[in-house]
């Protein structure tokens, strides 16, 4: 079933971004609000992320509900900012080397794929803490 978490805890946090980070590599990530609901909708979704201050309501309520009756999992993170950050969303100044701007992301989808391997200690926490803490 659709599950819903608000994560607090850093173990959570710190299995979110290793998960999001591979999905990144083999690119499987989808960010943004529009992208993340077409792809719920084409039963594409294997995990969901979405930040708790997004921008409307509307898209909290959309999406929560589309990955509850999908049964696509849903993890709710503090932050926008933070979940930019954890998908790599930056802007850099063009002539100075280290200075960026990290780009808020409301919201974010790893695609289900074979290319994912579900196995790894990762997604079984993550699928452990969703069955038995939300």
């Amino acid at each position: 079933a659709g599950v819903i978490f608000k994560s607090k805890s850093i173990l959570v946090e710190r299995a979110i971004k290793i998960v999001i980070k591979e999905a990144r590599f083999k690119k499987l990530l989808v960010s943004g609000l529009k992208e993340t609901i077409k792809f719920i909708i084409q039963k594409n979704g294997y995990l969901c992320v979405l930040a708790k201050n997004c921008d409307l309501r509307s898209y909290r309520v959309t999406i929560k509900t589309l990955c509850i009756k999908l049964k696509v999992r849903l993890i709710i993170l503090s932050n926008k900012k933070r979940l930019g950050r954890l998908t790599r969303q930056i802007k850099r100044k063009k002539h100075v080397k280290y200075n960026f701007k990290i780009i808020p992301c409301s919201s974010c989808l790893i695609i289900d794929s074979k290319k994912l391997n579900k196995e790894r200690g990762y997604y079984k926490f993550i699928d452990y803490f969703l069955k038995n803490f939300s």
